[in-house]
């Protein structure tokens, strides 16, 4: 399998001065001040039997540094478990797919160093009892700890998967104690339906739930998908993608509001999870494969590692039009046949996570961003994207475990300015060379796929638009200037001196 679009080429940048003091934008970091930690599990992605667990595709998940599979995905019906093979059962036939198997799905989480978490069935007349079995099947074949979340999505007025919060509160009841039973050592999680959810469609749902669940739940799992057109006909707009960690800036606190009102006693211990996000899924497809979505999620993995969020999953590993790669495995007798990854498509989102899961340390340090210019954005969507003033240049840091590099991610979310930044380093002296990776692409709106294919995995696909290269410079310094280019995600790899 070819290196994903990684390019080395061990160039000086001439970009890169030693005298700062021309730039306007000023990136400051202090590596004497660790600010918090980098979970590992903030990498994670869906994970269900409908995706290849091929040798390609594993050697993928493997160099982007996937962490955490939520199992099996989104899915929450239409099947059962058969025991004690482990094959998921429906319409009364045994899955297909490897990963249809409980255990092909903890082999290939095994093989990719990830972990895996769970969404556990409640529709269709599920059963606490039901729920306590896989968690036993589970801790058999040696995991014990999980996290177990009761459900997707159960919070949407109007559909047939809703449950009102009364009955959604009376299964918590009944299933949590029963996971727990099952493996003392479980994490159960609640579905949380956000602001739209929970100051719109169905008023404080959130914490009344948390409330009356409270001593029996250790987690929330919200969804979070940014820049949805209004109307079918109309076009993405890239600047309502990348502005989407300003809206992660002002959710987790008001979740956080949430936890000290409901349930005051685990105002510390209680987690923020994302199991699902990523870009617009609707109303059109494919603006989950854009270089927006890459930049968006490049910096909202940093900002959700700042705000404290402990476990995330981007939807999702294998699809049309949500995957980090296209293609599909046949999951059923008399299913279309498996469309296999083509081994070259790779959506930018994949290349964002790589530059934080495999180039940036664990530990997050001070940086901050000033003098940077703004822009407005203001949405149909006032509760489900972001409003208001947001800026184009952001940036997070880190060191890594021994202290000796420190991990500079830059990012220029202007769709057509390059953009000179100065950066000021304290309490890190880097060495004269470093190591630069580039995310960048022709436009935000441009992606790696064959559209007219319908974001098929098709064998002769298009040569990729959006490449993660890599190359050196010379010049690093406690103080430089750098020059971003638009519509990029850089990181830096510092060296100590």
């Amino acid at each position: 399998m070819r290196r994903l679009g990684v390019v080395m080429t061990f160039c000086v940048l001439s970009a890169l001065l030693s005298d700062a003091a021309g730039a306007q934008v000023t990136v400051s970091v202090d590596a004497a001040k660790p600010v918090g930690t980098v979970p590992r599990a903030l990498f994670g992605t869906n994970l269900r039997p409908n995706m290849q667990s091929t040798p390609e595709v594993l050697a993928f998940v493997r160099d982007i540094g996937i962490s955490a599979f939520r199992y099996p995905d989104s899915v929450d019906g239409g099947y059962s478990w058969k025991w004690p093979e482990g094959v998921m059962m429906g319409g009364g036939k045994e899955s297909l797919s490897p990963l249809g198997k409980l255990d092909g799905a903890i082999d290939f989480a095994r093989k990719a160093g990830a972990e895996l978490c769970f969404t556990v069935r409640i529709q269709g007349g599920a059963t606490a009892e039901e729920a306590a079995e896989v968690v036993r099947q589970v801790k058999a074949r040696g995991i014990t700890g999980a996290y177990w979340c009761l459900g997707n999505e159960p919070y949407f007025t109007g559909t047939d998967t809703y449950f009102p919060r009364e009955k959604y509160i009376a299964l918590v009841r009944q299933f949590a104690p029963a996971i727990k039973a099952a493996d003392p050592t479980a994490k159960v999680g609640i579905c949380w339906g956000g602001p739209y959810v929970n100051e719109e469609s169905d008023p404080g749902r959130d914490e009344d739930i948390l409330r009356a669940t409270a001593e029996l739940v250790d987690f929330a799992d919200i969804h979070f998908y940014v820049g949805r057109p209004e109307k079918e006909t109309d076009p993405w707009d890239p600047l309502k993608i990348v502005a989407a960690p300003e809206l992660m800036k002002l959710w987790v606190p008001k979740f956080r509001n949430i936890v000290r009102q409901a349930a005051p006693a685990k105002a510390e211990g209680f987690e923020v999870n994302f199991w699902e996000w990523n870009g617009p899924p609707h109303p059109t497809v494919g603006g989950m494969q854009l270089l927006a979505t890459a930049v968006m999620g490049a910096d909202l993995l940093g900002v959700m590692a700042e705000s404290g969020v402990t476990r995330a999953c981007q939807y999702n590993l294998q699809e049309h039009y949500c995957g980090l790669i296209p293609g599909f495995q046949s999951e059923w007798e008399g299913t279309w046949p498996t469309q296999p990854w083509n081994g070259v498509t790779v959506r930018p989102l994949a290349y964002a996570i790589k530059l934080w899961a495999k180039h940036m340390g664990p530990t997050l340090i001070a940086c901050t961003v000033t003098g940077s210019p703004t822009f407005e954005v203001h949405d149909w969507h006032t509760l489900a994207n972001y409003q208001g003033a947001a800026p184009y240049i952001a940036a997070h840091a880190t060191l890594s475990e021994d202290g000796k590099t420190l991990g500079l991610l830059l990012i220029n979310k202007h769709p057509s300015d390059d953009q000179e930044v100065a950066v000021r380093l304290s309490g890190f002296t880097p060495k004269p060379e470093a190591v630069v990776r580039l995310l960048n692409g022709p436009d935000l709106l441009a992606h790696n796929d064959d559209e007219k294919a319908g974001y098929r995995s098709v064998p002769n696909p298009p040569e990729p638009k959006v490449t993660l290269t890599e190359s050196r410079f010379g010049r690093a310094a406690s103080t430089f200037t750098y020059t971003l280019p638009a519509h990029s995600v850089t990181q830096l790899d510092l060296a100590k001196e």
